[in-house]
């Protein structure tokens, strides 16, 4: 993470002092998750659990928020026209149609796409 943030040399015993502190902060955020958990009678530690924890310790998540964020709808996935049965993607129909050329001197057809209502 200090790479990250642009530090170029690190000394060595700054390691052990990192996993010190995050271990203890972790810990910390864990206990008042289980009071959420407890308080709940759940055995699950939701994601909700974690944000009110923070927002007790004055350090909220931004982008959680109840009137913004919904957990139950899942991540939007950019549509397709993939068909599994064939497992390949069948023709697109971008409104084009395929014209047929006249022979060029190397004796193959060419194709070319025309928009539609064109001639």
């Amino acid at each position: 993470m200090a790479r990250r943030g642009g530090v170029k040399r690190i000394s060595a015993g700054i390691y052990s002092e990192i996993r010190v502190a995050l271990r203890d902060r972790l810990a910390m955020i864990l206990r008042t998750c289980t009071i959420y958990v407890e308080h709940r009678n759940a055995k699950t530690v939701t994601t909700n659990d974690v944000i009110c924890s923070l927002r007790r310790f004055g350090r909220p998540i931004y982008g959680f928020d109840p009137d913004t964020y919904d957990g139950q709808k899942k991540a939007r996935r950019p549509e397709t026209n993939y068909d599994p049965e064939t497992a390949r993607r069948p023709e697109t129909n971008d409104g084009l149609k395929k014209v047929r050329r006249p022979e060029t001197n190397d004796g193959l057809k060419k194709a070319r796409r025309v928009g539609a209502g064109t001639k």
